[in-house]
């Protein structure tokens, strides 16, 4: 089925515009004529083969929206014109020609979804499995058991801290950037470093936060008088009640997780063609009369069927530069084939 989506489009387009100036966005190629893959998304449908890839590539740990494609779709419709860099990454990711085989295809939804770490952190946790933190001279190694690849190195003196061993409670010994001047373990607060970044002192512990690109940090006091920073971008909304998601007519509104009081962002689902509708998860913009509801995707052929905002959608997997259907892809999920092989 497709839906018309003007707005869609231009939120989608403007999306894909401001990803290609990210830092660590992936670089889409040109556009090719007669893709498979839509060169701009002009309906629902599009943002449903969009989903359909990245549920596919996604780990097997990532996140529900990333692993599910309806939850993917709804994910992506309750986003539309917001300026955060994931959803605005995994669109251009999603949207881009496929290259090559279903590996390469999957690299660019992975490359938004797993950062490139430091080659340095995942040969030190390669070589020291069970690890989960150590201090490797100034710098802080925080190791991901599930995948080296995902470990990470923080350099604790550009922060003008040390990389120290700490006792916790019950014997367990961490490892954390360290400044007993500006972080005492009584206090909790959080600042900026500049436009560009957030510190924050928990626990004795130092931390620095990057703001995406298009944001800024900026400081506030809240009603207690704790000293508190976050990075927001033009417009931003606070909201008191992170997570939730509501309907106020035809618009749904959602209250992010951001920093100390929540950001709201609001669609108006009529711009698709669309309804918001109260749902499991608080509400979701939804075909008027829905024509399926939920379950688990599955095969249909060659291509991976699911239901996606009262919508039935067919994705052919090689349409989306992928392999062929697999209904066991994911436990009772089935996904298109991310490899050559099959493996995950």
């Amino acid at each position: 089925m497709t839906v018309p989506a003007r707005r869609l489009t231009t939120a989608l387009l403007v999306l894909m515009a401001v990803t290609a100036c990210r830092r660590g966005a992936p670089r889409p190629g040109p556009v090719e004529t007669g893709s498979n893959i839509p060169s701009s998304p002009t309906s629902l449908s599009t943002v449903a083969a969009a989903c359909a890839r990245i549920s596919s590539c996604a780990h097997p740990h990532d996140r529900h929206e990333w692993r599910n494609p309806s939850a993917c779709v709804d994910y992506l419709l309750a986003r539309m014109g917001d300026p955060d860099e994931l959803p605005a990454c995994l669109t251009t990711a999603a949207l881009t020609p496929a290259r090559g085989g279903p590996e390469s295809t999957c690299d660019l939804v992975n490359a938004c979804l797993h950062r490139q770490r430091p080659s340095a952190a995942t040969a030190y946790c390669a070589a020291h499995p069970g690890a989960v933190t150590a201090c490797d001279g100034a710098s802080l190694v925080v190791c991901e058991g599930d995948d080296p690849d995902e470990s990470a190195v923080i350099d604790c003196a550009a922060m003008g801290a040390k990389c120290v061993e700490i006792a916790q409670a019950g014997g367990l010994r961490t490892r954390a950037c360290v400044d007993a001047t500006r972080c005492p373990p009584e206090l909790t607060r959080a600042w900026c470093d500049g436009t560009r970044a957030v510190l924050s002192c928990h626990d004795g512990e130092i931390e620095r936060t990057g703001c995406a690109s298009g944001s800024t940090c900026r400081a506030h006091t809240d009603v207690d008088g704790e000293q508190i920073a976050m990075c927001e971008v033009p417009g931003h909304t606070s909201c008191a009640a992170p997570g939730s998601v509501r309907c106020d007519g035809t618009r749904l509104v959602t209250c992010e997780t951001h920093g100390h009081f929540g950001h709201q962002n609001t669609v108006d689902c009529a711009a698709t063609g669309l309804v918001c509708s109260p749902s499991d998860a608080g509400a979701r913009c939804t075909k008027p009369s829905p024509e399926c509801q939920g379950g688990h995707p599955t095969c249909e052929g060659s291509a991976i069927a699911f239901c996606a905002a009262g919508v039935h959608f067919r994705v052919d997997c090689a349409d989306v530069g992928l392999g062929a259907c697999e209904a066991d892809g994911r436990g009772p999920d089935a996904t298109c084939r991310a490899s050559a092989q099959g493996a995950r």
